[in-house]
């Protein structure tokens, strides 16, 4: 690939991807970074992010990961600016399209995945965005120096201008069209900035799209318009996995406005003027169902067969030491089960997507998480091949894997729809409801944990067992080569690495075949296996007559950092302070993606209700790169997870979803909010992940906390099954 290719005249572009690719091939053969990077040698890569500079001055960060309301463009853009000793006042971000040069770490997820998941995007791409700002920030100064006819050592940059020693000084801006003609420096010639000097990185800079967001500007998905676009609705099976047998539209054509009723693969597609004629004209439709094989689904049956499963050991995931007595149920092992039922995402901007034919191809337009699968599942529903379909990703209000749809469901019914529908000759918004979604969406699974253990007389546990019955999330998707030991790699996070040195340890699982359609949510696996340790070790460290901070102390003491958050967040949170009768504090610590959480929990009850009031968070999350976003970002999730232990609950009686809005699935008011205090730890380490690690403490804290207050245990959520809220 000859340079002039990706640097255009008025345009000067630095591939991060190339340098990403030059790092990790490095780690393995250092000589062959100078073969990618120097030289003006071929490379063998593609690209896979990229800086564009303008002659006028303005840096545009070409994020490949999605931004969905976590920061990730802000973050990003502040790692490269930093290198690249940017005006931030210059900096923006845009998504990138779908595209294998944007492939997310394929040493870990696999060669052409595009997405975000596992709080990874700062985690794989704070190193290769600080190399590509250098880069640039290298090339800007020899270009500078060629013009002044000075040697490089002569140059400085500050905020956007090249300063000469001289005194001279000029904007970025007027060396673009001679930087994009100089070579791709060595690899052994590119300098980073020593943290000490860092203005950018562990600076809270304003969110990049936040005025745009404030002043309501057209930036989401459901925001999109084409000129002469149609909205599409579809009326789908009322058991997940239904289909239509016959169909009378006969009334839903006379509404006003509407184009077409088109049966699909996932049900009948409403196509008309605009929404809310769609929606009326779905409404009127008379359709004769086949209900499918979940016709039965029960709630209460899958409850009781999961209740078996736990009395029955599991495939094993881990064992060491002597599990005997556990299995054996010897007498001197205290038991508890934890359940969690089915939860829904429920992001506050409801399910679409936006398609239209361009000539032989075609153009998407989507709020998605996964893009390399959306584009792989349109490119092939439409029979076209992937160069010719382009996917531009929107903001999206909300996901928490939602919009990471394993089938890419959402996407692959517009992609139907846009097909049946050709001769309509217009594009296409296909959107869902919030019934829609929560109705016929994809679920958290349910999960049902047995925790046992045996204490001795000291005080210590000896042996720990923990059963766990939950459906496989990654059967029959791109990862499913992670089950490799035949059971779910996520079902048993945050289980499998559990945080406590315990000498006698046996994990195993049920992965029952029944049920609904599931997928990963914001910390799939960790949330109930959290919910469920943290609870367990609460309770032996009251059986113990030990304090739960002590108790806790005492088995982490070979991980320093979760020691320092665990200690830091009980100081904080006023953990071992007295209360007023009425109000408890509860404790709870996981570890995930290398991060390190702790969380207390602070409630009231109040004539008879409880009072979320306090949750305190201490966070090690390597270094921070924006405290405020990351602060944001653990706000956010102690709320969405509170919400969920409180409420969340999704129930099916013959094969239909009980719930269907806000209304019989409710999330948490803004009234009923608690005080959210997070302390950051200052660390030259990592940076790790920050997007899912508040979730899973939050439920084990809040019922560790109503024990404190009532002597209640509560080993089910949602909560409110079981307290007044």
């Amino acid at each position: 690939m000859n340079n002039s290719r990706l640097l255009t005249r008025r345009t000067f572009i630095v591939s991060a991807g190339a340098i990403a690719a030059g790092l990790a091939i490095a780690v393995k053969c250092p000589e062959a970074i100078s073969g990618l990077l120097g030289n003006n040698a071929e490379p063998t890569f593609k690209p896979n992010a990229f800086i564009e500079i303008s002659a006028d001055g303005q840096i545009v960060v070409i994020v490949g990961q999605s931004e969905i309301g976590q920061g990730i463009h802000t973050c990003l853009a502040q790692v490269l600016a930093e290198e690249l000793d940017a005006d931030w006042s210059r900096v923006t971000a845009r998504h990138a399209p779908a595209s294998d040069d944007f492939q997310l770490a394929p040493d870990v997820f696999g060669p052409g995945i595009q997405m975000i998941a596992q709080s990874s995007s700062t985690r794989y791409l704070f190193e290769p965005m600080r190399m590509a700002g250098a880069v640039a920030r290298l090339l800007i100064v020899r270009a500078a120096a060629k013009a002044w006819k000075l040697n490089e050592d002569q140059c400085t940059t500050a905020n956007g201008y090249v300063l000469a020693a001289d005194g001279r000084k000029a904007a970025y801006g007027e060396f673009v069209v001679e930087a994009a003609k100089l070579p791709m420096p060595a690899a052994t010639e590119i300098r980073l900035k020593s943290p000490d000097s860092f203005r950018l990185i562990g600076q809270s800079m304003p969110r990049i799209e936040g005025k745009d967001k404030i002043t309501g500007q057209p930036i989401f998905g459901i925001d999109f318009r084409l000129p002469g676009m149609l909205t599409a609705v579809v009326a789908r099976p009322p058991v997940l996995g239904g289909k239509a047998i016959r169909v009378d539209d006969s009334a839903s054509k006379k509404v006003p406005g509407v184009k077409a009723c088109l049966q699909v693969p996932s049900g009948v597609a409403v196509i008309a003027d605009n929404f809310w004629s769609a929606k009326k004209a779905r409404a009127l439709l008379q359709v004769e169902w086949d209900l499918g094989p979940r016709a039965s689904l029960s709630s209460k049956t899958m409850e009781a067969e999961y209740r078996q499963a736990l009395a029955k050991p599991g495939l094993a995931a881990l064992e060491r030491g002597r599990t005997d007595e556990l299995l054996n149920d010897s007498g001197r092992s205290y038991l508890a089960d934890y359940t969690m039922p089915y939860m829904a995402h429920a992001p506050m901007e409801p399910l679409n997507c936006t398609m239209q034919w361009q000539g032989d191809g075609c153009e998407i337009w989507v709020g998605t998480m996964y893009q390399s699968m959306d584009h792989k599942v349109a490119a092939e529903i439409l029979g076209l091949p992937k160069e010719k379909v382009k996917l531009n990703t929107l903001h999206c209000g909300g996901g928490f894997g939602r919009r990471a749809s394993p089938k890419s469901d959402f996407v692959a019914e517009t992609a139907h729809i846009l097909k049946a529908a050709r001769h309509l000759g217009a594009p296409i918004q296909n959107i869902w409801t919030r019934e829609d979604d929560i109705q016929g969406g994809e679920y958290r699974p349910m999960a049902f944990n047995r925790l046992s253990a045996i204490l001795a007389p000291s005080g210590v546990i000896t042996s720990w067992g923990h059963r766990i019955v939950s459906q496989s999330i990654l059967d029959n998707t791109e990862f499913s080569s992670w089950n490799a030991g035949g059971y779910d790699a996520l079902s048993v996070g945050g289980a499998i690495t559990l945080p406590y040195e315990i000498e006698n340890f046996r994990l195993d699982i049920h992965t029952p075949k029944t049920g609904p359609t599931v997928s990963w949510m914001r910390a799939p696996g960790e949330v109930s296996n959290c919910f469920a340790v943290e609870c367990f070790i609460d309770e032996l460290a009251h059986r113990a007559k030990v304090d739960p901070m002590t108790f806790r102390l005492n088995m982490v003491d070979k991980d320093p950092r979760l020691v320092h958050v665990l200690k830091l967040a009980a100081k904080a949170g006023g953990f071992q302070e007295p209360v007023p009768s009425g109000t408890g504090r509860g404790l709870a610590v996981h570890s995930y993606v290398d991060t390190r959480i702790a969380a207390v929990a602070e409630v009231r009850m109040e004539k008879g209700h409880l009072r979320v009031q306090k949750i305190t968070v201490a966070l090690d999350c390597g270094r921070v790169v924006n405290p405020d976003g990351v602060k944001a970002q653990v706000e956010g999730g102690v709320i969405f997870a509170l919400s969920n232990a409180l409420y969340g609950r999704i129930s099916f009686d013959q094969g239909r979803v009980e719930q269907s809005n806000f209304d019989s699935y409710p999330v948490l008011r803004m009234d009923a909010s608690p005080e959210v205090v997070v302390h950051l730890v200052d660390s030259e380490e990592g940076p790790y992940g920050v997007g899912e690690i508040a979730c899973p403490p939050v439920a084990p804290a809040l019922c560790n906390a109503i024990f404190a207050a009532t002597g209640q245990r509560i080993r089910d959520t949602p909560v409110s099954a079981s307290v007044s809220v």
